[in-house]
């Protein structure tokens, strides 16, 4: 039961943990189109944004590269956000720094983002694109003038060394997760499989004595209470055994013992301790009553005294046996 669970639970994890990462991977490029058009919005509160002279400006006023970079920040849940306005293909403002720590305006973005943007009207994204010389999972959406034609984009960006250290993060805690999981059912089902093993060798052993003769065994009392299959078992291996030891034991018309269980009882009082009294008798004219009325009638007849006998034997510890005489 433990192995095909932790079999099943390894191709799980397996499998959930590449839907983790892809889920995680896309949570990302919602996140950099939301933050992107929450930015244009901003701006489009106040005016929109137009640009002049590759100048961005909102309102009639020019918008200042660091009021710019504090709005980003408004918007932004994150520090490893990047942000670009662009008139055209240049960058007019933007979060973006080379090396040497210099914001990199007035350069211009990748030919594909110019070509599906600014030519193709559609918003962009990629999960590995150079932006500045470094890999960004990006976002671009367009900037329209108020005839409707495309006039700039705005580019929200993660670098690749972030996103993939927040999807390998989702990724280990759903392994750690579904690791628990899978380490706790195992030990349930360890624990249950043992319960169950130990009932079932219970029940074997108990058997084995029963088929050696020995009607003498009997299973523990909570095993017989369980109301599960294993009880159910027990219970009627419990009767199979009670009905083997009648069937072996006792004469099948009276109920009385027969001629094996007599050797058994009077092996164990001639070793016993005590005295012991043997009592033998015979019913007079049994064959004339079966030759008169029948030989059902004299089964009758067997079963009678035998029922006398039975009961009087049970009030004095005594047993009561159908033709022992052959064997004394």
């Amino acid at each position: 039961m433990v192995i095909p669970l932790l079999m099943l639970g390894a191709v799980l994890t397996a499998a959930g943990s590449l839907f983790a990462y892809s889920i995680t991977k896309n949570d990302i490029i919602e996140e950099l189109e939301n933050t992107a058009y929450t930015l244009k919005n901003l701006y489009d509160v106040d005016g929109g944004i137009y640009f002049k002279d590759n100048r961005a400006y909102c309102g009639g006023t020019a918008i200042n590269n660091d009021l710019f970079i504090e709005k980003t920040r408004l918007i932004s849940s994150t520090d490893t956000l990047d942000f670009t306005v662009f008139s055209g293909n240049i960058r007019v403002l933007t979060t973006l720094t080379d090396d040497e720590g210099s914001y990199v305006l007035g350069t211009s973005a990748p030919d594909i983002v110019a070509e599906k943007v600014l030519g193709g009207d559609k918003n962009f994204s990629d999960l590995n694109l150079t932006v500045n010389d470094a890999q960004y999972v990006a976002y671009y959406i367009p900037i329209y003038d108020t005839d409707n034609s495309i006039i700039g984009m705005i580019f929200t960006g993660m670098p690749l060394s972030s996103a993939k250290s927040n999807m390998v993060r989702s990724t280990i805690i759903f392994v750690l997760i579904s690791a628990a999981v899978i380490f706790f059912a195992a030990l349930a089902s360890g624990v249950l499989s043992k319960h169950i093993t130990d009932a079932l060798h219970r029940i074997s052993e108990f058997t084995a004595v029963v088929a050696s003769g020995d009607f003498s065994a009997s299973l523990p009392r909570k095993l017989l209470n369980k109301s599960d299959e294993i009880g159910e078992l027990a219970k009627n291996s419990s009767q199979l055994s009670a009905s083997l030891q009648k069937l072996v034991e006792n004469d099948a018309l009276t109920g009385l013992l027969n001629r094996r269980s007599a050797i058994k009882v009077l092996n164990e009082c001639n070793t016993g301790s005590e005295d012991f009294c043997l009592m033998m008798g015979d019913i007079d004219n049994l064959k004339k009553i079966n030759d008169t009325y029948g030989h059902l009638c004299g089964d009758a007849v067997l079963k009678g005294i035998a029922e006398i006998m039975l009961n009087h034997c049970a009030k004095n510890n005594a047993s009561a046996v159908r033709e022992v005489l052959p064997f004394c």
